[in-house]
């Protein structure tokens, strides 16, 4: 019974190794980039002769991190991954870079969208006679004016 119960959870795990198709192979890649150029961001973007020896153990421990998470994060084991990764025909490869582009061009495409549709939702606020009606500051200011006798001329 321990034997089977073993040997249906080895196959799903082989099984699930292969599930990777070429399209969440490179959004798992793109995400671990990301993850990775914000911790490089993190240390100024330096190379990595221009890092003191405790930086660069810290920049490796927090990059390799930041990629286990992401993997984590979409229910792929990281051991897996890797050994999937290195299993992959020419074929497979060419399919996940393929896929991979096709992802960038759409989040270019989504970015330009993004762009154009922040400045059409922009909040366009009315004021009359140049002042905000709820500014407490305007508010506060006609008072003290009106304490000190000063009137609304023309």
């Amino acid at each position: 019974m321990r034997l089977l119960i073993l040997a249906s959870l080895f196959t799903a795990l082989v099984v699930h190794a292969e599930d990777l198709t070429p399209e969440k192979r490179a959004k798992l890649q793109r995400d671990q980039q990301k993850a990775a150029e914000a911790v490089e961001k993190k240390y100024g973007n330096k190379k990595a002769s221009e890092l003191s020896s405790e930086e660069r153990k810290s920049l490796m421990k927090e990059k390799a991190a930041a990629e286990r998470e992401v993997l984590e994060k979409a229910g792929v084991d990281p051991k897996e991954y890797a050994r999937s990764q290195s299993k992959m025909s020419r074929e497979d490869r060419a399919n996940t870079d393929a896929a991979g582009k096709e992802l960038e061009a759409k989040e270019a495409a989504a970015a330009k969208d993004g762009a154009g549709k922040k400045t059409a939702k922009k909040e366009i606020v009315i004021e009359k006679n140049g002042k905000s009606a709820g500014d407490p500051e305007v508010n506060e200011a006609a008072e003290m004016d009106k304490q000190m006798g000063l009137k609304r001329g023309k």
